[in-house]
C-alpha cells in the first residue's frame, strides 16, 4: 500500500514538469526520460591540479552528447585525436549500454542501488549559497548559483581550513546543465557544453546505437579494500 502511495505521488510530482516522462518500467524500476527536448552538443572538461611539488597539472577532454524526442540519450567520448573511444547508450526504456568501437562489444549497466556505505565523520563544515541570476550559454537561458563550503581547520590531522566553491549555470529546459566550475586549493574543475544544436539528431545514431555489437557481461566490479587504523 505505501509503496502504491510514493509511486502516485511521484507521478503527480512529475506531471507538473511536461518536459519529464515516467517511462514504463518492470517490477519497482522507475526511469525518468527527458521526452520532447532534442539536442545535440559538446561537452568539455578540464582538470587543473597543483601537485605537491608546487608545480601545476592540466589535462582536458571532450565528449559528443545526443538526446532525441523520445529521451534516448548518447554520449561518444573522445581520446586525443577526435576518434571515439567510448559509447554510452541510454535507450527509451532507460537500459544504459557502454559500447567499445574497437572491440565492438557492449555491455549493460547494472541500475541496482548499492548497498550503503558508512562515511566517516567529518570535520566542521559551514555551507553557503548564492543565486546568480539568468544569462545566456550558447544560446539557452541558464539559471546559475555558487555553493561554497569551508571546513574547519582539523589539529589532530594537521590539516589547515579550506574552502571549495561550485559554480552551476543549468538550463531548466532542456534540464541539463550548462557549465560547471569547482574550485579548491589543490584543483579546479570545469565542464560545460558548446556548439548547442536544438533540432532532432540523426535517427541511426539511436535506432542503429548496438547494430553490429556483441552483448557480452560486464566487467566485475573493482573492490577497494581500506585498511583500518
Amino acid at each position: 500500500m505505501k509503496k502504491h502511495l510514493y509511486a502516485t505521488l511521484l507521478c503527480s510530482l512529475f506531471a507538473t514538469f511536461p518536459a519529464i516522462q515516467v517511462a514504463a518500467a518492470p517490477a519497482a524500476r522507475i526511469v525518468f526520460l527527458t521526452k520532447n527536448t532534442p539536442y545535440s552538443a559538446e561537452q568539455f572538461m578540464e582538470t587543473s591540479r597543483i601537485q605537491a611539488s608546487g608545480g601545476q597539472m592540466s589535462s582536458t577532454s571532450s565528449s559528443r552528447i545526443y538526446r532525441d524526442s523520445e529521451g534516448r540519450e548518447r554520449t561518444e567520448s573522445l581520446d586525443a585525436s577526435g576518434a571515439v573511444r567510448r559509447i554510452t547508450f541510454r535507450d527509451s526504456d532507460g537500459n544504459t549500454y557502454v559500447l567499445d568501437p574497437a572491440t565492438r562489444q557492449a555491455y549493460k549497466l547494472n541500475a541496482s542501488i548499492p548497498a550503503s556505505v558508512p562515511t566517516p565523520a567529518l570535520t566542521t563544515t559551514t555551507t553557503t549559497r548564492k543565486d546568480l541570476g539568468v544569462r545566456d550559454i550558447e544560446g539557452v537561458a541558464s539559471e546559475g548559483s555558487e555553493t561554497t563550503t569551508v571546513r574547519a581547520a582539523d589539529e589532530a590531522a594537521n590539516r589547515p581550513a579550506t574552502t571549495h566553491t561550485s559554480e552551476t549555470w543549468r538550463s531548466r529546459e532542456l534540464g541539463v546543465s550548462m557549465l560547471s566550475k569547482s574550485t579548491s586549493p589543490a584543483f579546479t574543475f570545469t565542464t560545460g557544453l558548446r556548439n548547442v544544436r536544438r533540432d532532432e539528431p540523426p535517427a541511426e545514431l539511436m535506432t542503429d546505437a548496438l547494430a553490429g555489437y556483441t552483448i557480452v557481461p560486464p566487467p566485475a566490479p573493482r573492490i577497494f579494500v581500506i585498511p583500518g587504523k
